[in-house]
């Protein structure tokens, strides 16, 4: 009975729904040549209705990828997300928004955790199992296992 209600409860959360949407939207954009980029602006618009979230189909989200609170979530194009991430609401990850070609996004590794309305930007690597506090702006590269927080985000011992 407990895996039966374990299951209802995963597969009915917001944050399997907007995995789902984003893992669709991703597919339908890469592997249908002439309407896969309108199949996914259209999922994408659902998503943000649905769950309130903006991903872009573009980015690349691995398995396993948890958003407990997703609401007000911004992913941008270019942006990789490894395994195991945990994601919390109000959280933006992107380019810093220059108009140049070559805009450049985070690169997240596996088993981060980033807290509320953090803000990372830029070409920039986060090593695994960092943590990124709560109302923190990253725009340096994060070591594997460290903790930052604070505008900028600096190492915390």
């Amino acid at each position: 009975m407990t895996f039966l209600k374990n299951i209802l409860r995963n597969t009915l959360s917001m944050g399997f729904h907007l995995m789902l949407l984003h893992q669709l939207a991703h597919l339908s954009y890469n592997k249908l040549p002439l309407v896969g980029g309108f199949f996914s602006l259209i999922i994408k618009h659902f998503t943000q209705i649905y769950t309130g979230c903006e991903i872009s189909p573009k980015a690349k989200i691995f398995h396993n990828v948890k958003f407990p609170h997703p609401n007000g979530i911004v992913i941008g194009e270019g942006v990789n997300i490894g395994s195991g991430v945990i994601i919390f609401q109000q959280v933006t990850i992107g380019s810093k928004g220059d108009d140049s070609s070559s805009r450049s996004y985070p690169v997240i590794c596996s088993d981060v955790k980033i807290y509320a309305k953090a803000t990372i930007i830029g070409n920039i690597t986060i090593g695994s199992k960092a943590i990124i506090g709560a109302h923190s702006l990253v725009t340096k590269d994060v070591a594997s296992c460290e903790l930052v927080a604070g505008i900028p985000a600096k190492s915390l011992k």
